[in-house]
Parts: structure tokens; sequence; C-alpha cells
């Protein structure tokens, strides 16, 4: 092995116009140095090729299980990303939730959980820009998820009587 590596710094000192003999110390400094030179060249190819894989015109959107923040109006869920915004939310009997599609991505909104689908509502694909309502009329928690994004994207409507608020 340091066979090759003196040989390896003999070749390189010859590529740059130095034909050198190196001591061990001396030896492991031009190492370094190369080494530094080589990774802050990966570096920066890893750096070029992360940002031309960027789309400036795309937000970044919420990572999978973000609920994205909260939302203004319990009536109305987001989808972005792979979440619901927001995942969990509370209305009265009566009330129809709206789910409109802010991704690039489709997704469904499916009453249930990802193991137990229950059938209550199902929007079928929605794409982007596209909405999905659904009436509650009668109280209870309502489990619902992505079927594409289970089990991460997920999210529950909490449906209260208007007298009682239970």
């Amino acid at each position: 092995p340091e066979a090759l590596v003196e040989s390896a710094l003999r070749n390189i000192k010859i590529l740059e116009g130095e034909e050198v003999m190196y001591s061990a110390n001396s030896k492991c400094q031009v190492l370094r140095k190369y080494f530094l030179r080589i990774s802050s060249f990966f570096i920066i190819i890893g750096i070029s090729v992360t940002l031309a894989t960027c789309d400036s015109s795309s937000s970044p959107g919420p990572i999978s299980g973000d609920n994205g923040g909260a939302n203004s109006n319990p009536n109305e869920v987001r989808m972005v990303g792979q979440s619901f915004s927001p995942a969990n939310t509370e209305v009265q009997v009566g009330t129809t939730v709206t789910w409109t599609n802010e991704s690039d991505l489709v997704h469904t909104v499916t009453s249930g959980t990802p193991d137990n689908q229950d059938d209550l509502f199902d929007s079928g694909e929605v794409s982007s820009g596209e909405e999905f309502s659904y009436t509650f009329t009668q109280t209870g928690t309502y489990n619902y998820f992505c079927i594409p994004h289970a089990p991460s994207m997920t999210g529950s409507v909490s449906v209260l009587d208007a007298d009682t608020g239970y």
C-alpha cells in the first residue's frame, strides 16, 4: 500500500510539473490537500445537480404527515403535498366539508382507515384543483385517508351535536 501511495503522489506531482520525493508527514499533507480538492469538487457537483432539479415555480409543500398548518374554516380541508390540512377538524351535524386538492398529486378522500375502509364515502380520484364534498348527518368521529398515500395521509372529522356540543 505504501508503494501505491508513493506512486500516486509521484504521478500527481509529475502531472503538475513537479517531481519531488516526500517524507511520511509531507505525504499526508499532500494527500489531505488533494482529498480536500476532490471532495470540494464533488460537493459543488452535488449542489449543482440538486439546484438543477429544483423547479422554481413550485412551492415546497409539507412533508408527509405534516398537516400543513391550521385552516381558518373547519368546513374546508386542503390536500397539500401528501397531507390533509387540517388533518383533524370539528364541525356540527349537517355541515358539508369540502376537500380541495392543492397539490400536483392525485388523491382520494376515503372513509375509514387504510386497514378498514368503511364505505361511508369515497371521492374517487381527485386531481389537482378539483374538490370533493360530503355532508355529515350524524355525530361521531369519522376517519378518512388517501388510498395512494396511506398510511401516512390520514385525517378525521369530529361531528358534534349543535345543541350539546358533543
